[in-house]
């Protein structure tokens, strides 16, 4: 693990610097990408990777915006950079960037999948980031008929869409009654941490 992050480390210094020369080279899905790497890995993702997150989300495709927000939520705050080898984000720039994917997702919440707004969802809540207009898109998304109702839900996306919805204070009727169903006719599948959660 030590030796990936470093060499994550040492490829997201050269990201940086290709960046800052190139940003039209650069695309949602390659920014998404990066940032989901260094999350994953324990690291802080750059200053200027972040931001530039934030400019494209708008563009971004529905999976892009879900790995981008899991990405900056993981990672925000942490100052892990391999001894320096670049600059970690700023809160701020990482709120900054959080609100325009949240935008995002909130124009285009018809089209998210299932695990798509689930993950947007736990995101934005867990890095309390989530306005209340753009948790009852996702809420309402994740307990459409077309995706509650055609096997796209799973233990996991269901637990985080309503915790998400709980811990910010958004009353989401639609989402907890598809919910409290699919609790009920999984209840033997059900992994304990995910009732749990349910149950919060």
């Amino acid at each position: 693990q030590g030796e990936r992050a470093r060499g994550a480390a040492a490829a997201a210094r050269a990201a940086v610097a290709d960046l800052e020369k190139n940003a039209t080279g650069w695309d949602g899905r390659s920014v998404a990408s990066a940032c989901w790497a260094l999350a994953k890995l324990g690291l802080a993702v750059p200053e200027p990777l972040a931001a530039e997150a934030g400019r494209r989300a708008a563009a971004m495709k529905p999976r892009e915006l879900a790995t981008c927000a899991w990405a900056l939520a993981t990672a925000n705050g942490r100052n892990a950079t391999c001894g320096d080898a670049y600059a970690a984000a700023t809160r701020q720039t990482t709120a900054a960037s959080l609100t325009s994917v949240a935008a995002a997702a909130r124009r285009c919440s018809k089209t998210l999948s299932g695990r798509d707004a689930a993950t947007v969802l736990f995101a934005l809540a867990t890095a309390k980031r989530a306005p209340p207009d753009v948790v009852r898109a996702l809420a309402r998304r994740l307990a459409a008929p077309a995706v509650a109702g055609c096997g796209q839900w799973n233990a996991q996306d269901v637990a985080n869409g309503c915790w998400a919805c709980a811990s910010v204070g958004v009353d989401a009727p639609e989402l907890f009654g598809a919910a409290a169903k699919f609790a009920v006719a999984n209840a033997s599948s059900l992994e304990p941490r995910g009732a749990a959660t349910l149950a919060w």
